[in-house]
């Protein structure tokens, strides 16, 4: 069959694990009419072929076999050209860091020998991920924030991770410049609501910066707000609001823990941000130093709250752009506070979990102690479970993640850098080759029970993978 085909990409440089389109063409050469199948409607069809130019190794990666029956063909005039796209991790799962050449296979039919087209240049550069934030760790699906530090000036990159059977990483967004050591925070919607649609917000010196990202407007143009001389943290996650309509960027609302002097002169502080501009609103005076765990949750209804431990003492604010409210008397937690965590559940109550110091007969303690707060109800404690800590081993990095279900674990280093998963009181190392890492670590629950891990890999973005190191189940 007299045909052609020419591959091209939108542009010569794209990050590890990163989608893009490939524009595929098939021209028929021939002087008469000729039926081909359409690459993007036949994926059987259409292959790719990497050459790695550092290696010369080369790769085949073929259609799938074609099914039974008479694959779906379309006339194509003599000297006419079909172009369409195709994703390219749809071919291809996963290319290393490195210079390729890749060209397309093009099987016109049945027993056909396959149309190569001339190779096309494609540079995949590497991700070095740096303070990861995930906007939820519910569901089947999270968003997460980071820095890649391996590009120059170093990125925000927004992923999707897939943390059901069969999941992982399918999809990364570079999104704005940042700094290295920028800590970016993602919106959330309402509970239960889409959450495609991202504010992503960061502190840079004297300014707080924020973008939106959407997956069909794509990025908004950078926005700041100066905050002067003051020492701040912003608590992560950002409240969106709902989308109304999808040709417009729906505001959203940050929280930021403010000392504006270098005392004991602090307050929270909101700050609404739509699309270009950033205005200050409510504040609420905090006395005490700052407080050992802070963040927020957005109900289905579009309330919000705040927990905030301080001092022993935890607390659930309610909040909106021009106030603060007590959602609950705060109750008081014993010893010194190391971490905590909490999530919403599907009925907008809020599960918990605080990492701590207890005494038991003189006898320091490394408690876990879950907390709940019903929908319409006040903070009740929980059970405390004693993790099996060796004692006076001091505890490094900890994080404390709570499912939707109740289920509560804790992520601990030691001494020796090595870092354990503790459920139920027990520990369980981490395997190779996350146990020592220094790239970001998070925890995710398949099906809200089973905990799993987000890891950070050199050079190649992150890696889903069940807590005993093996892949996560595949798909019913």
């Amino acid at each position: 069959m007299p045909v052609k085909i020419d591959l091209r990409f939108p542009r010569a440089e794209v990050l590890v694990q990163e989608d893009i389109d490939c524009e595929v063409t098939v021209t028929n050469i021939g002087d008469q009419p000729a039926q081909v199948p359409h690459p993007r409607f036949d994926p059987r069809a259409c292959g790719l072929k990497t050459t790695n130019l550092r290696t010369g190794a080369e790769e085949t990666h073929r259609p799938l076999p074609r099914l039974p029956g008479r694959p779906r063909l379309q006339r194509l005039p003599a000297g006419k050209s079909l172009v369409t796209s195709i994703p390219l991790r749809g071919k291809i799962r996963a290319l290393a860091p490195g210079e390729y050449e890749i060209a397309a296979l093009f099987e016109p039919g049945e027993g056909a020998r396959p149309i190569e087209s001339p190779p096309t240049p494609l540079k995949v550069l590497p991700a070095m991920p740096r303070n990861l934030a995930l906007d939820s760790i519910q569901g089947t699906v999270s968003y997460g924030v980071w820095i890649n530090v391996g590009a120059t000036p170093p990125q925000i990159v927004r992923t999707r991770f897939e943390t059901s059977p069969g999941g992982g990483v399918s999809e990364v967004r570079p999104i704005a410049a940042a700094a290295f050591r920028s800590k970016p925070s993602l919106s959330i919607p309402p509970n239960g609501s889409d959450g495609e649609r991202h504010w992503i917000a960061w502190l840079d010196g004297r300014f707080l910066r924020f973008v939106h990202f959407d997956p069909t407007l794509g990025a908004s143009p950078p926005g700041q707000l100066e905050l002067g001389q003051v020492e701040a943290e912003l608590i992560s996650p950002l409240c969106g609001e709902p989308t109304k309509d999808a040709r417009v960027r729906a505001p959203a609302s940050a929280l930021l823990w403010v000392n504006k002097s270098g005392g004991d002169l602090e307050h929270l502080q909101v700050v609404r941000i739509t699309a270009g501009q950033a205005i200050p609103g409510a504040q609420l005076p905090l006395a005490g130093p700052q407080p050992d765990w802070m963040t927020t949750f957005a109900r289905s209804d579009g309330s919000r709250l705040m927990g905030i431990l301080q001092q022993g003492s935890l607390r659930i604010l309610s909040w909106t752009d021009r106030s603060f409210d007590e959602a609950s008397p705060r109750i008081d937690i014993p010893g010194n506070v190391l971490a905590a965590g909490a999530t919403l559940d599907a009925q907008d109550g809020v599960r918990g979990a605080i990492l701590h110091l207890g005494m038991n007969d003189s006898k320091e303690l490394l408690l876990l102690t879950s907390w709940q707060m019903e929908r319409k109800g006040r903070i009740q404690l929980g059970s405390s479970c004693e993790i099996a800590w060796k004692a006076k081993e001091p505890v490094s990095q900890p994080r404390v993640r709570v499912s939707d279900q109740g289920v509560a674990v804790a992520l601990l280093r030691d001494a020796k850098g090595t870092t354990f998963l503790s459920q139920g009181g027990g520990l369980t190392p981490l395997p190779d080759p996350v146990i020592k890492s220094p790239y970001p670590l998070e925890i995710a629950f398949l099906g809200g029970i089973e905990p799993i891990l987000i890891c950070g890999m050199e050079s190649a973005g992150f890696q889903i993978m069940r807590v005993n190191g093996k892949p996560l189940p595949p798909r019913p």
